[in-house]
C-alpha cells in the first residue's frame, strides 16, 4: 500500500465528483477499483479526509504487486505498469479534485478568516511553499505558512510533509500554549516570541483564530 497524499497536495476532493467517477463510500473512505491492461493486476485507491492510499493487487497470486515502485527496476513490463498507475492518479486528480491554496483544509479556512478580518495580503517572498501573511499597514509578518518535513519540527526521522504556521505570541502565554497538542517552539524563527503550529485535523479552528488574532496584535502593538 502506498501513501499518495503528497501527489494531491493543494487540492481537495469533490464528493459528488468522486461518486460520479465510480467511487463507493465505505467506512469513511471513498474507494475505487480498476483493472490494468494486464487484467491480472488491479488498481485500488482509498481516499479519506487526510490520507490517500493506493494498492496494486496481483489477482493471480493474491498479493500486492510492488516491483513497479522500486527504483531502477528493469523491464518494459514494470515501466508500462508504472505509466498506467500514474495515468490512473492523474485522471482522478483532474476529474475529482479541485485546487486550493494550501495543503490542509483547516489552513484554507484560517486564511479565509484572516483575509476577511484583517488588512493583510498573502506574499511569497522566497518560494511557492512558503507563504507570508503580511500586514498592509506596516508590511510586517503576521504569520508564515510552510511545508516542511515533519522531522525538522518534531526532531525525529519522519520525512512526511506537514503544513505549519508560525505565529507571534506574548511571552507570558507561550509556555501555556506549548502544553497543547500540535504547538511547538518556532521552526526557523525566534523561539522567544514565535511558535509553530501543525495544521491538520488535530487542531481546533477556533484556537487557530485566537492565535492569529494574538499574532496580529503582537505585531502591531507598537505601531
Amino acid at each position: 500500500m502506498f501513501d499518495e497524499s503528497n501527489y494531491f497536495i493543494k487540492t481537495t476532493y469533490d464528493k459528488e465528483k468522486l461518486l460520479n467517477y465510480g467511487f463507493v463510500l465505505k467506512d469513511g473512505y471513498y474507494s475505487y477499483k480498476a483493472s490494468f491492461s494486464d487484467k491480472n493486476l488491479s488498481f485500488i485507491i482509498n481516499i479519506g479526509l487526510n490520507k490517500i492510499q493506493t494498492t496494486v493487487y496481483d489477482n493471480l497470486n493474491n498479493c500486492e504487486y510492488l516491483l513497479f515502485k522500486i527504483k531502477n527496476t528493469l523491464g518494459d513490463y514494470n515501466v508500462k505498469i508504472k505509466n498506467e498507475y500514474d495515468a490512473f492518479l492523474k485522471d482522478i486528480k483532474e476529474k475529482c479534485f479541485v485546487k486550493q491554496l494550501f495543503k490542509e483544509i483547516i489552513t484554507n479556512q484560517l486564511i479565509d478568516y484572516a483575509l476577511k478580518r484583517y488588512p493583510i495580503k498573502l506574499d511569497y517572498p522566497f518560494e511557492s511553499d512558503i507563504c507570508v501573511l503580511r500586514s498592509l499597514i506596516n508590511q510586517k509578518w503576521i504569520g508564515i505558512i510552510m511545508l516542511i518535513q515533519a522531522k525538522k519540527l518534531l526532531k525525529n526521522k519522519d520525512e512526511t510533509l506537514i503544513e505549519i504556521i508560525n505565529l507571534k505570541v506574548a511571552p507570558e502565554i507561550k509556555d501555556w500554549l506549548l502544553k497543547k497538542d500540535n504547538i511547538y517552539p518556532s521552526y526557523h524563527m525566534n523561539k522567544k516570541y514565535w511558535i509553530s503550529v501543525i495544521l491538520n485535523n488535530n487542531i481546533d479552528l477556533e484556537l487557530l483564530k485566537f492565535l492569529l488574532d494574538e499574532s496580529y496584535q503582537e505585531v502591531n502593538k507598537n505601531r
